[in-house]
């Protein structure tokens, strides 16, 4: 599921749009993708009918109408930021180029990487934010996301 969601600016998701995630997820989506924010945010894995999963930081429980439905989990990335603006701020200048891995429909595994929109020689260009860590303004953003969003998902 695609949606374009989320409050500008804002580096968490909002309850109202985490509730709604829940709801897609229960409805039987696999795998949410957001953006409108303009801002990373980080994403969560929601364990669907696994009563032993305890949600925690980056995590949520799902229950289902349907007690037969099979054990799973989805993925919620929030917030991709921006990938190629005009906006002025290095947050608004980067996205993320995320991965997801499935098994069926239970979701094994999620990567990620940044990219920035920076000034190229002919113009605007998106560069992986790895590549940029030789100026000080790019390499204090990739230390805020690595806190921010958490390095174990980073590929």
């Amino acid at each position: 599921v695609l949606l374009h969601w989320g409050f500008e600016y804002e580096y968490y998701a909002d309850p109202h749009f985490m509730v709604i995630a829940r709801e897609l997820i229960a409805a039987g989506a696999d795998v949410i993708v957001g953006q409108g924010a303009h801002v990373l945010q980080p994403p969560e894995i929601c364990y669907v009918n696994q009563p032993d999963e305890v949600p925690g930081v980056g995590t949520c429980s799902v229950r289902t109408e349907d007690e037969d439905e099979p054990q799973r989990a989805a993925a919620v990335l929030y917030s991709l930021g921006n990938f190629g603006t005009a906006m002025g701020t290095i947050p608004c200048q980067t996205g993320m180029v995320a991965t997801v891995t499935l098994e069926g429909r239970h979701v094994t595994g999620l990567g990620w990487a940044a990219a920035a929109t920076v000034d190229g020689p002919d113009g605007p260009e998106i560069r992986p934010l790895q590549e940029l860590l030789d100026e000080p303004d790019y390499a204090a953003e990739m230390t805020r996301l690595d806190e921010h969003l958490g390095t174990g998902w980073k590929r």
